[in-house]
């Protein structure tokens, strides 16, 4: 990944995470709204308040933002992720799905002109990654 692209998301990812006084739907809330429209069968796979829910999301992000210089740091992260969400019923096939509701939710939150071509090359490059490295963890759950 390059060094615009890490600036790039991390731009991106400071807007989406930044809450304002008149901002009521969230970024996690959008997400989860939009995967539960397209996915709906994954719906029983999370038996936790959806609250939780979405403040894990929203750490994993924050997180995210954090690591994007380090991303070393994160791979820990990701992987015992990744051996959860297996625990939890998540399958290889959802991931392609995620990706798309949080791109999705971003576009929502942001706009399309924050989420120009290269922005959206670069978390896809990101959250490529990202799945990679928790669908590997999911087999050795």
């Amino acid at each position: 990944m390059t060094e615009q692209q890490k600036a790039s998301l991390r731009i991106l990812l400071e807007s989406a995470l930044t809450k304002t006084s008149d901002d009521k739907q969230t970024l996690a809330a959008l997400f989860y709204q939009r995967l539960f429209i397209v996915a709906p069968g994954v719906r029983p796979l999370f038996s936790n308040k959806l609250s939780l829910q979405e403040a894990k999301f929203t750490q994993m992000l924050e997180s995210l933002l954090t690591s994007l210089d380090r991303l070393d740091h994160l791979v820990p992260v990701l992987w015992e992720s990744g051996r959860s969400h297996k625990h939890y019923g998540a399958e290889d096939a959802h991931y392609p799905v995620v990706g798309e509701a949080l791109l999705w939710a971003l576009e929502q939150k942001l706009g399309s002109e924050c989420l120009t071509d290269e922005v959206q090359l670069a978390w896809q490059e990101l959250y490529s990654l990202i799945s990679l490295i928790m669908q590997e963890a999911a087999k050795t759950a």
